[in-house]
């Protein structure tokens, strides 16, 4: 591949990641995306906080969500907008009733499904990343497909985003 990318500068900063990677095929952003996720372990397991990162892994689970949905509009107005509704929807079905609790935190509810912080997050990303490299050219998986794993990849990246903000207000 000939075409690089900053990891270390969000797209934000450098201009439009949508134009930089219009041509880009979903496998070269799926490459993009291992990188963004190996450069996080790297801050991780140095100390830092892997924030850019994390919103480079969502802005390119955003892009390969608009090309596997070419044809059709995402429902919301946006890949996050989109993602965060979920959420809501899935919090109602796995904290039914729980959520009746006036005590009831969804940050204590988390912390059961990510005990080790940073790794659980990570290694949930790292599995959904797995999981796009493996059905990034099947036409129609038995299971969960491609476009799935990327809202599934998009929703724990906004878990760990939200994480990584409560870890940085603290500090």
């Amino acid at each position: 591949m000939n075409k690089e990318i900053r990891l270390f500068t969000h797209p934000a900063q450098s201009g439009s990641l949508h134009e930089f990677l219009g041509d880009f095929d979903q496998k070269e952003i799926l490459e993009y995306l291992r990188q963004a996720f190996q450069v996080a372990v790297e801050e991780v397991n140095a100390g830092m906080i892997p924030t850019e990162q994390v919103e480079l892994m969502f802005d390119l689970a955003e892009i390969l969500y608009d090309i596997e949905n070419a044809e059709r509009a995402i429902p919301q107005a946006s890949f996050k907008d989109w993602i965060i509704h979920l959420l809501v929807l899935k919090t109602e079905d796995y904290n039914a009733e729980r959520i009746q609790d006036p005590n009831f935190r969804l940050d204590d509810k988390r912390i059961e499904y990510f005990p080790f912080h940073d790794y659980s997050y990570l290694q949930m990303i790292h599995t959904k990343i797995n999981r796009l490299e493996s059905v990034v050219n099947v036409e129609n998986p038995n299971f969960e497909g491609f476009a799935d794993s990327v809202v599934d990849l998009g929703s724990y990246l906004i878990f760990y985003y939200s994480f990584l903000l409560e870890v940085d207000a603290e500090l």
